[in-house]
């Protein structure tokens, strides 16, 4: 709160300093005001128009506030004035999952490890749609493929994603595995019977397993 009242000040000194203004967004984003997040990056951008990361950010906000078309249109923008941007790839990949457009998402995390073949989020993102679609056409191989992965990590994540895919074919089969996972302080699942869809995070998983 402190440093957020000092970069205030220093844009009321001169409001022209777009980077401050970005600087304001990203501290209400962490401080999970996103719509004053939004006010502020949006400054910003009047301010610097070309500053990517001002759009970068801009689209990290709207996505959080579920406005994805607003998302989308921003990462794109920042990445007419940098199309390297690897988060951005990144992000915006996981934006066009929002709205199932995968052949997209998947096109983009391709791109983003292109640049960067080291890059974790980037291949965590492209296992985990290729294995979401593969568990649309066969849930019970694409489960055994996600619980041999051995990173841990990796093991949660593409479980999660696998049991959420398998839910919109049958959710009974996935909720009754999902409680099959041992019990711990961090496992975490969730049903939504209202949706008539698993939505499940599971959030460690036994080594043994």
């Amino acid at each position: 709160e402190q440093a957020l009242h000092e970069f205030e000040y220093a844009r009321r000194c001169d409001p022209s300093i777009a980077q401050i203004s970005l600087n304001i967004g990203r501290m209400q984003i962490a401080l999970e005001r996103q719509e004053l997040a939004v006010d502020a990056l949006e400054l910003a951008i009047k301010q610097d128009p070309n500053l990517v990361e001002a759009w970068y950010t801009l689209g990290n906000a709207r996505r959080s506030l579920h406005q994805t078309g607003a998302s989308i249109a921003a990462y794109q923008q920042a990445l007419n004035l940098n199309p390297q941007h690897i988060d951005t790839l990144i992000n915006l990949g996981n934006a066009y999952k929002d709205q199932g457009r995968i052949t997209e998402a998947l096109d983009l995390f391709r791109e983003a490890l292109r640049i960067d073949p080291n890059n974790f989020a980037a291949s965590e993102n492209l296992l985990s749609s290729l294995v979401g679609r593969w568990a649309e056409a066969d849930s019970a191989a694409a489960l055994n493929f996600a619980r041999q992965m051995p990173r841990p990590a990796e093991r949660r994540s593409l479980t999660a994603t696998v049991l959420d895919v398998w839910a919109g074919t049958n959710n009974a089969a996935a909720l009754a595995f999902a409680q099959t996972l041992p019990a711990g302080p961090e496992r975490e699942i969730r049903f939504t019977c209202g949706m008539g869809m698993y939505r499940g995070s599971v959030r460690a998983v036994s080594e043994g397993r």
